[in-house]
């Protein structure tokens, strides 16, 4: 993974004024020379989109995706998960690492754009900006890396590995469970397991 994802406050507001700058001018010079019908329609369009393009969803749930299961699931190039404290590819927001086949609670949040083959990293927003698509979870083992980049699990003063709540992993990293795995698993439904986890 990589840093540098776009932020969305003063830079992208700053990108923001100077779009509908350039926009605006763009109008005028087409007014000039007589080509505002339709073509300003499609100006007035494009700078109410530029003005909406504010990042605001980040760290909010996906419209119409509940809580369900997933399996903690790395990319097959390297065994490595890391996790964050908020959903953003910042040295700062990592907490830790987990590995594969945990099973954790969690739901779709919006948050910065990442690169990835999965095509979760880049996916539209209800206001038509660009977000990556972020699983924030309850539940989840935590590791450290050891000098040899092993995993090291992480103990609390009780002497049991520490699991972490209301942290983040890129939509990459987490593979929801399938109707076969609830009932192999928990010998019971999706559905049933889904009304029993969001009912909390």
């Amino acid at each position: 993974m990589t840093n540098g994802e776009r932020t969305h406050d003063g830079p992208f507001l700053n990108r923001n004024i100077e779009r509908r700058k350039f926009l605006e001018s763009t109008a005028k010079a087409l007014g000039i020379l007589g080509f505002v019908g339709a073509s300003g329609t499609t100006l007035a369009v494009l700078m109410n989109r530029a003005e909406t393009r504010s990042g605001k969803l980040i760290g909010q749930p996906i419209e119409g995706k509940q809580k369900e299961l997933y399996f903690t699931d790395p990319l097959p190039d390297s065994p490595l998960i890391v996790v964050r404290k908020e959903p953003n590819l910042s040295n700062d927001a990592i907490v830790g690492y987990t590995r594969k086949g945990f099973i954790v609670e969690g739901q779709a949040h919006y948050g910065k754009p990442y690169p990835g083959e999965r095509g979760l990293g880049q996916i539209e927003g209800s206001d038509r900006d660009t977000y990556g698509l972020w699983i924030k979870v309850n539940g989840v083992p935590i590791f450290k890396l050891g000098r040899a980049q092993e995993f090291v699990p992480v103990h609390g003063q009780d002497g049991l590995q520490v699991t972490i709540d209301g942290v983040f992993l890129a939509g990459n990293f987490a593979k929801a469970l399938t109707e076969d795995d609830y009932q192999t698993l928990f010998r019971t439904t999706k559905q049933a397991m889904l009304e029993q986890i969001n009912s909390k």
